[in-house]
C-alpha cells in the first residue's frame, strides 16, 4: 500500500470515529448505540487501561493471552496504547472498530494493522525481555 493511500484510510477511519459512525466501510451506517459490540469495545479498552497500570507485567502476561486467543486486533490496541503515541492509538481504534462492525479485515486494513503491529512490536520485545 502507498503511503499516500495509508493516510487517506487513516483520516477516513478518524475521520468516522469522530462523526460517531461504527466504522468507516463506507456503507450507510448509523451512529454508535449502546450494543453488544460497542461493550465489547468498551470491555476490552478497559481491560488494556487497567492492566497497564499494573505495570510491564501484566502487559506481557495480557499480550500472550490475547495471541493465544487469536485477538491480534485487540493486541494491536494494546501495543498502540502502551508504546505507541496517540495517533498510534487512533489508527489501532479505527481498526478495532471496523474488525469488530465486519467481522474481518480486509486487506488494506489488515497491511495497516500488520505495519502498526510491526513498529510497536520492538517496544514491547524490550519489556518482555526486561521482566524475563
Amino acid at each position: 500500500m502507498k503511503q499516500s493511500e495509508l493516510r487517506k484510510l487513516i483520516r477516513e477511519e478518524i475521520a468516522n470515529i469522530k462523526k460517531g459512525d461504527q466504522a468507516g466501510s463506507g456503507a450507510k451506517v448509523g451512529k454508535v448505540k449502546e450494543n453488544p459490540d460497542n461493550q465489547f469495545i468498551k470491555t476490552i479498552e478497559k481491560e488494556i487501561d487497567d492492566t497497564i497500570k499494573q505495570g510491564p507485567k501484566a502487559i506481557v502476561q495480557l499480550f500472550d493471552r490475547y495471541e493465544d486467543d487469536n485477538y491480534h486486533t485487540e493486541n494491536a490496541l494494546l501495543l498502540a496504547k502502551a508504546f505507541g503515541d496517540e495517533n498510534d492509538y487512533k489508527i489501532a481504534k479505527a481498526i478495532f472498530r471496523r474488525h469488530e462492525k465486519e467481522g474481518f479485515l480486509n486487506g488494506n486494513v489488515g497491511k495497516v494493522r500488520r505495519e502498526l503491529y510491526a513498529r510497536l512490536l520492538p517496544k514491547f520485545k524490550e519489556v518482555e525481555d526486561s521482566i524475563d
